[in-house]
């Protein structure tokens, strides 16, 4: 049957219910247009409003705060906190910064047992090249249930093993090492003054100790910003990001040193200028 047909038994239909007996006026009343609408399923308009306004169902975020480590840098609880959403795996540690991962950027995220209850968590195994290699989320509880919630979270690992960056030693230039070290004992021997006197040796410090400090905190707050730099420290094809949560740590404590000793020296003074 045709769709004018079924229009013409529609609009039969409804002017006789109305008692329309011509068939000339039905086409010119308001009951011709009633009856030649197109049939509607009313559940499927009413469940695609109801689509339009009601948003989509989301797995819940997962949240867990603990330890961590990365690379060769540890944060003890409560130092780490974890957060698992469906697209994103996120890792902010204090200090040492945020660390996240996409979905297709993560191999596996297994259970890591070192001690138990004492020195457990998860391992997450990624393929991002900046990242150090090894990252561990150290928890109090139970390491399943840390497990548990990312799965519910709606993360799911899908990045293949093989595309995991091969790693060989550290980030850092050897000659680079030998460098600092030896830049650092000089600076050191300069802050002892070594004769006192005559022939007595000094075994207290000067202010000139400050100077290795000094040096230490300066490197390991340009080394990060510093693209020239960086290529005079770091191996080819490694990236700053590797080595970033240490030396994050080495600002951190050189920074805290300097001001300890500032105030001790300046202290020092203070009572030499009094007497």
């Amino acid at each position: 049957m045709t769709h004018a047909g079924t229009s013409a038994e529609k609009t039969a239909q409804v002017c006789s219910a109305f008692g329309q007996q011509n068939a000339s006026e039905a086409r010119e009343s308001w009951c011709f247009l009633l009856g030649t609408l197109p049939s509607i399923d009313f559940y499927e308009a009413a469940a695609r409003t109801c689509s339009s306004f009601v948003p989509a169902i989301m797995p819940n975020p997962f949240f867990a705060t603990g330890g961590a480590r990365v690379g060769r840098m540890n944060a003890s609880w409560p130092l780490a906190k974890l957060t698992a959403t469906a697209d994103r795996l996120a890792i902010r540690i204090t200090i040492f910064g945020t660390y996240e991962f996409a979905a297709d950027q993560v191999s596996s995220i297994e259970k890591y047992t070192m001690i138990p209850v004492i020195g457990w968590g998860i391992q997450i195994r990624h393929n991002v090249a900046e990242y150090p290699e090894r990252f561990i989320f150290w928890c109090i509880g139970n390491p399943d249930n840390v497990l548990r919630g990312i799965q519910e979270s709606g993360f799911g690992p899908h990045a293949s093993s093989a595309d995991a960056p091969v790693r060989r030693g550290m980030a850092f230039r050897w000659s680079a090492v030998i460098a600092a070290i030896a830049v650092w004992n000089a600076a050191f021997l300069f802050g002892f003054p070594l004769l006192h006197g005559s022939k007595s040796i000094q075994s207290i410090p000067g202010p000139s100790i400050l100077l290795p400090l000094f040096l230490g905190f300066v490197l390991s707050i340009a080394t990060p910003i510093s693209p020239a730099l960086q290529r005079l420290v770091l191996k080819p094809n490694r990236s700053v990001k590797e080595v970033r949560p240490f030396l994050r740590l080495l600002a951190v404590v050189f920074g805290f040193m300097l001001i300890v000793f500032s105030m001790v020296f300046g202290l020092a003074a203070l009572g030499q200028a009094g007497h």
